[in-house]
């Protein structure tokens, strides 16, 4: 966790909340069933949980992001879907 805030640190995830909250608020063009329409504004708190699950699919490899919430016995873990929900 030391060395991820050496690069990561507050101001940094601060920034990253701003403007992923800035893009989504200027994005208009979703169609009607678009998952975007159930958009609400993300925080510090989300945000470093989004990036220590990227992190970690970077170490577990699947053969798509949709794996990772998978409930096959095949695919089964439950970091991912613990962690934040697939879309």
């Amino acid at each position: 966790m030391e060395f991820y805030s050496l690069f990561f640190d507050d101001e940094i995830v601060q920034l990253m909340v701003l403007e992923t909250n800035r893009y989504a608020a200027q994005r208009k063009d979703f169609t009607p069933h678009s998952r975007m329409n159930k958009w609400y504004d993300t925080n510090p708190a989300e945000m470093g949980q989004f990036c220590g699950l990227v992190m970690w699919m970077g170490l577990v490899r699947m053969p798509s992001v949709q794996s990772y919430w998978q409930h096959s016995c095949l695919y089964r873990n439950d970091v991912a879907a613990k962690t934040m929900t697939r879309n």
